[in-house]
């Protein structure tokens, strides 16, 4: 088996394992849609956007009222002072309490803390609106790249085929005359070229699907063409803004 060949088993056997298969292939909007709901980094803003928002309500219960129930139950025996067999010589006497606390006034401190608490809960919502947005850009730009990465790969490799069977022809040329070693000396040096540059496109590849699963949550499967989606130029900031909405 010649070094071609090999890299071309080995191009197909990366590309395979870039590609889950899915019955149908994901687009740009279904990958968006994957980021929204599995990126690592949004998942924890939402968290802390929930923690935020809880610390308002807990910081206006410092003015509600506070109930608080008691209740103390003992076993009291007279037998010192009670004929035996007498009705009330063993008792059990029970005790129970209700208190109730109202703050009147606590100049201003629970209102502080309650401006500081929605202050912070807004804040904690415009930060998850700017993430999503950083985060569903990258997803994009990661969608975009790995069906480019793709593409080169599979035209290098088509490349490479071709080159390989100009190779034998020039041989063959050769032997009956009609080129020279130098030629096909020329040739085998464009075949190690594409090869390198095959090579790289691989890894770039690798690195790529890693960036997707990174940003978008789960691994890639076969990826539609984005170019659809940005074949109709916007005609006005308002269009644009539509578009991007949908």
């Amino acid at each position: 088996m010649s070094k071609v060949t090999i890299l071309l088993h080995f191009c197909c056997l990366i590309v395979a394992l870039t590609v889950s298969a899915p019955l149908m292939a994901q687009t740009l909007q279904h990958v968006l849609e994957l980021t929204y709901q599995n990126n690592p980094d949004l998942k924890v803003r939402r968290i802390q956007m929930r923690v935020a928002d809880e610390q308002v309500p807990q910081a206006r219960s410092a003015m509600l009222p506070n109930i608080s129930l008691t209740t103390n139950t003992a076993l009291q025996s007279l037998e010192n002072f009670v004929p035996e067999n007498a009705p009330g010589r063993d008792s059990q006497p029970s005790i129970f309490g209700v208190v109730l606390n109202q703050r009147i006034y606590d100049f201003g401190r629970t209102s502080n803390r309650v401006d500081a608490a929605i202050s912070n809960a807004l804040a904690a919502r415009t930060n998850i609106m700017a993430t999503e947005q950083q985060v569903l850009l990258n997803a994009a730009t990661q969608y975009a790249n790995l069906v480019r990465d793709r593409a080169l790969v599979k035209l290098r490799s088509d490349n490479i085929t071709f080159v390989n069977s100009l190779l034998e022809d020039t041989r063959k040329w050769v032997r009956e005359g009609f080129a020279t070693e130098t030629d096909v000396a020329q040739v085998e040096a464009q075949i190690a070229a594409i090869e390198g540059n095959l090579i790289a496109l691989l890894t770039n590849v690798e690195l790529t699907r890693e960036n997707f699963e990174q940003i978008v949550g789960v691994p890639p499967g076969e990826l539609s063409d984005p170019l659809p989606y940005f074949s109709t130029k916007p005609m006005s900031v308002d269009n644009a803004t539509n578009i991007a909405l949908v």
